[in-house]
């Protein structure tokens, strides 16, 4: 069985913490990394090719929004 691979995106560390320690117990998620702002989260989705990320709307960095198109330009989805 392959497992999804999941990046959490959140400026908080506690979040990221929970989020990580909530998805490691499903056996079918495998939590590939953290990222603290958008552009280490972007670095990170290019090198760790995650299936899904979870992302804190309100980033201090930047919007949801502004966030969102910039991770997609891995260019592995459609904006």
């Amino acid at each position: 069985m392959q497992r999804v691979k999941v990046l959490v995106v959140d400026d908080s560390a506690v979040v990221r913490q929970v989020l990580t320690e909530l998805l490691g117990r499903d056996p079918e998620i495998e939590v590939v990394g953290t990222a603290a702002d958008p552009l280490l989260a972007r670095e990170k989705i290019r090198r760790l090719n995650p299936d899904v990320l979870t992302w804190t709307w309100r980033c201090r960095a930047w919007t949801g929004w502004h966030s969102s198109r910039t991770s997609c330009a891995c260019g592995r989805c459609r904006c």
